[in-house]
């Protein structure tokens, strides 16, 4: 917790600015007495960067009813851009003011460029400099520990995209098929999707929370989701193209005397005097009775 002096000794010191800071201008020095406290934090658009850019007080204008100070960073996406505090000519010790950072010529606020903070201590020894616009030769730079950013902090919007993908690879040379498979191509399906955004399991798809890594993980599993489907998706240019000559779904078999399962896979057992014999080169199933074997002798006691 902070001492109850903590503004009264900061009017006092540099801070918020660095100890080397300079205050100097065309033809005088700004009194140090008057900023007491600060703090800056640079929005999704600021292109900030730790260690590379920074914040400073860039000019100070005293007029006959108030004190203005303008702050600026070096940031890339701050170039006319600035926080601009305006304090009356009687604001007491201690005042506060928060402010977006504006467009310099507009004067319009933009709060994903970021947004400031600024406490004053006694204003009197800027006021007695006397009316006008005080630019500072080198901009007084604030202390890095009080300059925060939200550059990468968090997705503001969502573009889903799909690779590009023809029918699959023909498996008999003699098919006419001019498939080409997977390609590198991309296409966008939706741009800039905002607000609440619901991911829902499609085909073949498993979506997961990963709450550790504050990640959502989506993967693609056979049967996942929605299920197998029976078409293949082809994706190309013109969008979705579901069953296109890719695979002939009236030459599968989809269910059993209308028995079907969640994941596409249906378990035969025979039971007594039935024999079932697999030929996977040909994709067939036989199924043998056995007439003897369908009743069994009960045992005896």
């Amino acid at each position: 917790m902070s001492n109850r002096d903590f503004l009264n000794e900061n009017d006092l010191r540099f801070y918020p600015f660095v100890d080397t800071a300079d205050f100097s201008f065309s033809v005088g020095t700004l009194p140090r007495q008057g900023l007491t406290d600060a703090g800056f934090m640079l929005g999704l658009d600021s292109g900030f960067e730790a260690d590379v850019h920074g914040v400073a007080l860039y000019a100070v204008r005293v007029t006959a009813s108030s004190t203005e100070f303008d702050f600026r960073s070096d940031a890339p996406g701050m170039a006319n851009y600035r926080w601009l505090f305006r304090f009356p000519d009687d604001a007491a010790f201690g005042s506060s003011a928060r402010v977006d950072a504006e467009h310099i010529s507009t004067e319009v606020g933009d709060s994903d460029r970021g947004w400031g903070f600024l406490t004053v201590g006694s204003l009197y020894a800027v006021r007695a400099l006397g009316p006008g616009l005080y630019s500072l030769i080198t901009p007084p730079s604030v202390e890095a520990a009080l300059v925060q950013s939200l550059v990468d902090t968090f997705a503001r919007s969502i573009n889903l995209a799909n690779d590009a993908r023809r029918c699959p690879a023909v498996c008999c040379p003699s098919s006419s098929s001019s498939s080409s498979g997977l390609t590198d191509t991309t296409f966008l399906e939706f741009a800039g999707l905002t607000g609440d955004i619901r991911f829902k399991e499609g085909i073949n798809t498993f979506i997961q929370v990963n709450e550790i890594d504050n990640a959502i993980d989506i993967e693609g599993i056979i049967g996942a989701g929605a299920g197998a489907a029976c078409e293949d998706i082809i994706i190309d240019e013109n969008g979705f193209q579901r069953g296109e000559d890719c695979v002939d779904c009236s030459a599968l078999a989809k269910s059993i005397n209308g028995r079907t399962t969640s994941n596409g896979k249906l378990r035969l057992i025979g039971g007594p005097g039935i024999t079932l014999t697999s030929f996977p080169g040909i994709n067939l199933i036989s199924v043998d009775v056995e007439a003897e074997r369908l009743c069994q002798p009960s045992g005896t006691g």
